[in-house]
């Protein structure tokens, strides 16, 4: 997914920037593909008591694979996506990215080891760390360009518009996740949000970010909209309501685990959307 959503965010006329944009973007694709693995794997790693009692039939360390070749894999895409960051960072001359980079890095493995079970916060971190691979892209830039035109605006505003729908559609996600995980999240003490204050606030909170998705969704087609057809528009609107309605239905008769699959389908059918606007830019 993070591929695939790096891969769609190329500039504007990028068939035109130089050679050495390319070879940057390449790096950028390689450095946040290696970070976002190693995190997971070490998300594995730390979730394996939990993870026995939610969903024992989808363990992979100590059950498929060897603890020990785990970590080895850890570090094995934890190097491969930090040396393309520091290349990325001394070929563009830009050290913020570096710094940028970095601190995605050391958060990333905050929060596996300390910051998922606290209320909430671990619930905004995931959420964050898809916004923060969505706008990397803004470190670089394209020498075809000449300069801020509307080109560019537009760019900008779909990579903020990308940027607001990957953090909402994902802290939904992740709270209903945590419903469906709420007995095992229990029994090792992990005090997530759903944990500390119910189902029943849960549900609400999750009703009520799900308001504010629609409202960006429908922005973001306003702020869009000149640059698209009609077609483009309805093919939008459809692939997006859709499957977000389906969501809100499972998800108000208490279908937990049928309504967070309504939420992957939501994040894959708003990524296509998103890859057809970007092709219209």
């Amino acid at each position: 997914m993070t591929l695939t959503v790096l891969l769609c965010i190329l500039p504007p006329d990028a068939t035109n920037c130089n050679e050495a944009f390319y070879t940057s973007y390449i790096l950028l694709v390689i450095a946040f593909v290696g970070i976002v693995a190693a995190g997971n794997i070490h998300n594995d790693i730390c979730d394996r008591t939990s993870d026995w009692i939610n969903k024992k039939h989808k363990v992979i360390v100590g059950r498929i694979m060897p603890l020990t070749q785990t970590k080895v894999w850890l570090m094995i895409f934890f190097i491969l996506g930090f040396t393309s960051a520091l290349l990325l960072s001394s070929l563009y001359k830009n050290w913020s990215f570096g710094l940028y980079y970095m601190l995605f890095a050391l958060w990333l493995f905050v929060y596996n080891k300390w910051l998922k079970c606290l209320s909430l916060i671990g619930n905004l971190s995931v959420s964050i760390f898809c916004s923060c691979v969505v706008l990397a892209p803004l470190f670089l830039t394209c020498s075809s360009w000449g300069g801020i035109g509307k080109e560019v605006e537009y760019y900008r505003i779909y990579i903020a518009s990308f940027a607001g729908f990957a953090f909402l559609v994902t802290l939904i996600r992740e709270i209903v996740k945590d419903m469906e995980d709420i007995n095992g999240d229990r029994q090792v003490g992990c005090n997530t949000f759903v944990v500390s204050n119910g189902l029943q606030r849960s549900r609400t909170l999750v009703f009520a970010l799900s308001i504010g998705l629609l409202l960006s969704l429908v922005v973001s087609i306003y702020l869009i909209k000149s640059q698209q057809t009609i077609y483009q528009l309805l093919a939008l609107g459809i692939f997006v309501l859709f499957p977000f309605a389906c969501f809100i239905r499972n998800f108000w008769i208490e279908k937990v685990a049928l309504s967070q699959r309504w939420l992957k389908v939501l994040m894959i059918f708003g990524l296509l959307s998103l890859v057809n606007i970007a092709f219209s830019i």
